[in-house]
């Protein structure tokens, strides 16, 4: 019973593992297409103001959520 318990212990580990692993991966990618998108064009200062919200929400992504999802993978 002990031995059961403890493979599911472990499996848990590795699920949430995982996911944090796909949640790291996606929030870096989707906040780095979203801040590309808004810079990538040649005048890119008036674009920056019109889609400041985007910027706003791709640096979350990529800074916070990405940040500190890789922080909490070796915790796991």
């Amino acid at each position: 019973m002990k031995n059961i318990r403890n493979k599911n212990t472990h499996r848990i580990a590795a699920r949430v593992f995982g996911i944090f692993f796909i949640v790291a991966f996606l929030s870096y990618g989707i906040g780095s297409a979203l801040i590309d998108s808004i810079v990538s064009v040649p005048d890119f200062l008036p674009n920056v103001y019109g889609n400041k919200s985007l910027l706003i929400m791709g640096a979350i992504l990529m800074i916070l959520v990405h940040t500190f999802v890789n922080i909490g993978l070796p915790v796991i």
